[in-house]
């Protein structure tokens, strides 16, 4: 009989770790469905680009061009450790060019130091023809919290 509980217990305690496991983690960011099979558009711009910049706020400015209907994933480094992060919904300045799909912010790898920076991914979808800039502002959110200290602006053209 004791053997029996032992085991009831010992699988009980099983159950409850297995059923945490992977609690608190961030999802993969999804690419839209895109009908014409164009592969999404990918950008990727670390944290270091931004501290090595002397200008304040660091600004980095880039362009991209996109076809109709095509999926982009822009991907910033970001390290919620610290207090700061990313504007979660990106100023857009022509909808009807481009639209936000969806955010998520990605987690350092297992193994990762404490403090270690992770990624926020933003994953947008073309809408139409045109130009539109998409800026995101990486700030501490709160009141009296620095704002803008690192600006990245998107020029998107859609053909």
């Amino acid at each position: 009989m004791k053997a029996l509980r032992l085991a009831l217990v010992a699988a009980g305690t099983l159950a409850v770790v297995l059923s945490t496991v992977g609690c608190g983690q961030e999802t993969t960011p999804q690419v839209p469905p895109v009908k014409s099979g164009n592969e999404a558009a990918t950008i990727e711009v670390g944290l270091e680009q931004f501290t090595l910049m002397s200008s304040s706020p660091a600004v980095i400015k880039q362009q991209v061009e996109l076809t109709h209907p095509q999926s982009l994933i822009v991907t910033l480094g970001a390290n919620r450790t610290t207090g700061f992060g990313w504007t979660e919904d990106a100023s857009i300045g022509d909808k009807n060019v481009v639209t936000q799909y969806e955010q998520n912010y990605v987690a350092p790898g297992e193994g990762a130091v404490a403090g270690a920076p992770g990624k926020q991914v933003w994953t947008f979808k073309s809408a139409g023809k045109g130009a539109s800039v998409i800026t995101v502002e990486y700030s501490r959110p709160w009141e009296g919290g620095e704002k803008g200290v690192f600006v990245y602006e998107l020029t998107v053209t859609v053909k």
